[in-house]
């Protein structure tokens, strides 16, 4: 597949998926897991895809689907490991 086809596959899917029905769930016990439901699922890998192929213009935005109820949520995304550097130090 070409960027463009890519591109154009994620607007059909961003499309497709509502945001109303997405629900993600972040929880720590030493460890880390996530619940999501379908829509969740589906709406968290739009994002990261939209994420890939805008490089760092366009960072996911996943607050909208993230339960009231979740311990945590990701606060930063970065699209270079000198950006991570610089806001992990």
């Amino acid at each position: 597949m070409t960027d463009t086809e890519i591109k154009e596959f994620i607007v059909r899917l961003d499309s497709a998926t509502p945001k109303e029905a997405a629900e993600v769930m972040f929880r720590a016990f030493g460890e880390t897991a996530v619940y999501a439901n379908r829509a969740g699922y589906l709406r968290l890998g739009i994002e990261f895809l939209k994420c890939a192929m805008t490089g760092t213009d366009e960072f996911p935005n996943i607050d909208y689907m993230i339960s009231a109820d979740s311990e945590f949520s990701i606060d930063h995304f970065t699209g270079s490991r000198e950006e991570l550097d610089s806001i992990s130090s």
